[in-house]
């Protein structure tokens, strides 16, 4: 494992990120691992073995290399992620802005998990091309637009819930057609919630 700071996390702390490669769309071989670069106050892992031999929970599908940057109290996102990052996780923090343009460097990501953080805002045009998994929960989101989902277009796996979201417009997901897993609830939605928001979609599981 690299690693700037370690300290304070847990051996089995840094939730799901990614899913086999098989489905998330991640590289079959393996990215140059050479002076990987580690943020300060974050962790490190370049490859699942070595994630193991510093984990004692068994280790789910991660995508490799993943940078772990929870639990600092973080109010943005690191500036010198390492650009062969496929699995970022940045969770328990404070951050309030997400904007997506801020990792354009990292094309190969895979997986994205800021949950647990104060996001309200999403914004940035960046697109991600093998992004498969966005976690978003427990977070103080009002909305999601088509417009920034739109920087997604091969996303598989989507949760929002425990957010403030009160409307999901129709054909909300319309340039995300290959979302299978979404999860949405508990939200705020009441009466407005729409069906036709699921308009494109065939979906394996839908979490209300």
């Amino acid at each position: 494992m690299l690693h700037a700071d370690h300290s304070g996390l847990q051996p089995n702390e840094l939730g799901e990120c990614g899913e086999n490669t098989e489905t998330s769309g991640a590289a079959a071989i393996p990215p140059d691992t050479t002076s990987y670069i580690c943020p300060t106050h974050c962790g490190c892992f370049t490859s699942r073995v070595e994630y193991k031999a510093a984990n004692s929970h068994p280790a789910p599908d991660y995508s490799f290399p993943l940078t772990s940057c929870m639990g600092n109290n973080n109010t943005e996102l690191p500036t010198n992620i390492d650009a062969r990052t496929h699995c970022l996780v940045s969770t328990n923090g404070l951050l309030e802005v997400l904007n997506v343009d801020e990792l354009d460097h990292i094309e190969g990501l895979v997986s994205l998990d800021l949950k647990q953080n104060r996001i309200s805002t999403l914004t940035g045009n960046h697109v991600f091309q093998s992004l498969t998994v966005l976690s978003l929960e427990h977070n103080l989101l009002t909305s999601i637009t088509k417009r920034f989902l739109r920087n997604f277009p091969m996303l598989r796996k989507l949760r929002i819930y425990n957010n403030q979201i009160q409307y999901l417009a129709p054909r909300l997901f319309l340039y995300n057609r290959l979302l299978t897993k979404l999860f949405i609830g508990p939200n705020p939605l009441g009466g407005s919630f729409q069906g036709e928001c699921f308009d494109n979609l065939q979906l394996i599981n839908l979490g209300l």
